[in-house]
């Protein structure tokens, strides 16, 4: 039984110990003092049973108590006399038991913190039993000398180098407030259990000799006290062909499977011929980035630094990147309990893959959980569809293409000259872009470069470059309509590959006149676009700018502006009003703030 060490009414029985008939049973008590207990649960004295419970079993070591198990794995009692019984069964029979000894004072309803099974949601009986773990705290010798010089000294556990790999900046991870997080985890881990007793998964390499011997055995916890079997364990991944102890040929491998997150652990190497040194081992590993989502970045991450640094002596990546968790539109865990998750496949099917990735990316944020729902999906298939109809309008002016085009398809160049201020001002805009665009993906800022993508394809280059051409159509614009639609291609392929690859091939197609396509660069193979090739003049540019907004504001009555100014005014009001942001829905605030956008945009409108 456990008191807690300052319960006075308990603390002169601290430390003694008893002989008590418990129901039919006749068991030996020892009062211990444990700061766990807590002293207005109850009668503020528990139970402790090492053998049946998590927190019972670090309070048992803590104390050194023994442990004792009484239920088998079939749910079933183990002692006399409620053996065979259910532990069901054997409550009510314990109670029948008290109330006939004249023991039950009274019986009261208690809620209690269950472990339940997640499949069918029963409740979970805890059972010690052997299982297979990793030390991760005994010293081992290091043996790469990088990492040797890395960690700072010859002899380190598993767990001090993933630490050291990360504090020595070998191994980054972005979000950077997860360093906290993952160094919290690391140093409060444990002996790692790698044995699972499930149906799937890698079967555990341990086999037993289980041949008939003489001598006196090693016992095995699943075979019977009275068999003499040799018992001699041995770890082999093929089934060996002899006992090196009795030399006996018969052997029974573990039936256990080796943990998920052991064998996930393996990945960066095991998938590149490891342990051969093959070709692809040492040109992908380390490899550079690890994407995966932040609820798995001790499970998995960790994991494979881990089995990396030991078997191979290398960390398996550069960089980690993390991101968040996908929810609903109110912010709410997908769950078929709630219904509200969303197939992706029906997405798909309804509005195409590119518009379910850029969902996915643009308005995410590294270790951020991303809100996705059908009408944010329907938004970003219409922009998936402006540049498809950006393609289009450019392929259908292809008549007054310059035959030099041909050659420029694989790497988009630019070499007209004599430009129009129109011309300056979206080369300067689309250098701009260029530089924020490289800058953001260095930084796996991709939301914010789906963001400058986005504008830049549909407000400036479609809404008024595009339509400044059909006005006022010269020859040498169809060169840069192309040379700026190919390179945003480019930029555009890792976020939407699959329309981006569908209008390179037709852009290949016009410029190679239906040649076999076969001999035709595919976009994936094209190589980035890492800076700007183009002449332009910062001042032309804004020149053509500045021209363009004086002749729309030119172009609206007073009335009109007057109007437009006031709408403007009332919602920049609204949107100020702290209540308003405190109160109202986000997607109602989004609104606001995009009927203001569009009202700026209309002010300027001729």
């Amino acid at each position: 039984m456990a008191v807690h060490p300052k319960d006075k009414r308990y603390k002169h029985l601290v430390g003694k110990e008893f002989d008590v008939q418990l129901g039919k049973c006749s068991i030996y008590v020892k009062i211990i003092a444990d700061e766990s207990v807590d002293q207005k649960f109850g009668a503020g004295a528990v139970g402790v049973t090492p053998g049946h419970s998590f927190v019972d079993f670090e309070m048992g070591e803590r104390h050194k108590l023994p442990v004792i198990q009484v239920i088998d794995e079939h749910g079933n009692m183990l002692i006399e006399p409620y053996q065979g019984l259910s532990v069901a069964a054997a409550r009510e029979k314990i109670v029948e038991d008290f109330k006939n000894d004249g023991l039950l004072e009274k019986i009261e309803e208690i809620q209690n913190n269950l472990s339940l099974c997640y499949r069918c949601g029963t409740p979970i009986e805890p059972l010690v039993s052997r299982q297979w773990f990793i030390d991760v705290n005994v010293q081992l010798k290091i043996k790469n000398p990088k990492l040797k010089k890395i960690i700072g000294k010859d002899m380190a556990s598993l767990k001090e180098v993933a630490t050291q790999v990360v504090k020595k900046g070998e191994i980054k991870i972005i979000p950077e407030r997860f360093d906290k997080t993952y160094f919290q985890w690391m140093g409060n881990l444990h002996d790692w259990c790698i044995s699972r007793q499930i149906w799937f998964g890698h079967r555990i390499p341990v086999w037993y000799c289980v041949n008939k011997v003489k001598s006196q055995p090693r016992k095995l916890s699943e075979q019977n006290s009275k068999s003499l079997m040799c018992g001699e364990i041995i770890v082999s991944i093929s089934k060996p062909k002899k006992c090196l102890k009795c030399g006996g040929t018969k052997f029974k491998q573990d039936e256990d499977t080796l943990d998920t997150w052991f064998s996930a652990g393996l990945w960066t190497f095991s998938t590149l011929g490891w342990p051969k040194k093959t070709k692809d081992f040492v040109r992908f590993h380390p490899t550079s980035v690890m994407e995966t989502g932040y609820d798995i970045l001790f499970f998995w991450v960790a994991r494979m630094i881990l089995m990396s640094t030991y078997l191979v002596g290398q960390v398996p990546f550069k960089t980690v990147y993390l991101h968040g968790l996908v929810r609903d539109k109110q912010g709410r865990k997908m769950s078929k309990s709630l219904g509200n998750g969303i197939d992706p496949l029906d997405m798909i099917k309804k509005y195409g893959a590119d518009a379910v990735r850029l969902s996915l990316i643009i308005g995410t944020t590294p270790g951020n959980d991303v809100r996705l729902y059908e009408e944010k999906i329907a938004g970003y298939r219409n922009y998936v569809n402006k540049i498809w109809n950006i393609a289009r309008f450019v392929l259908s002016t292809k008549q007054i293409v310059n035959s030099n085009l041909k050659s420029q398809i694989s790497k988009p160049q630019l070499k007209t000259q004599n430009l129009t201020a129109a011309d300056h001002w979206i080369l300067y805009e689309f250098g701009e872009l260029l530089k924020r665009v490289n800058r953001n993906m260095e930084h796996f800022r991709f939301s914010a470069v789906g963001e400058d993508l986005y504008e830049f394809m549909w407000h400036k280059f479609a809404d008024i470059y595009i339509e400044a051409a059909k006005i006022k159509k010269k020859a040498h614009q169809q060169e840069i309509l192309e040379y700026v639609l190919k390179t945003c291609l480019v930029m555009l392929h890792p976020f939407i590959p699959f329309v981006t690859e569908k209008i390179w091939g037709l852009l290949q197609e016009e410029a190679n006149g239906n040649a076999d396509m076969s001999k035709q660069r595919f976009l994936i193979t094209t190589p980035w676009i890492e800076r700007g090739e183009v002449p332009f003049s910062k001042t032309q540019a804004r020149a053509f700018i500045k021209a363009r907004e004086t002749h729309k504001r030119q172009s609206l009555t007073s009335k009109e502006r007057q109007d437009i100014e006031k709408y403007i005014s009332a919602l920049e009001s609204r949107l100020a009003n702290k209540q308003f942001f405190k109160n109202a829905p986000k997607e109602v605030i989004e609104k606001e703030k995009e009927r203001l956008r569009q009202a700026h945009i209309k002010l300027r409108e001729p």
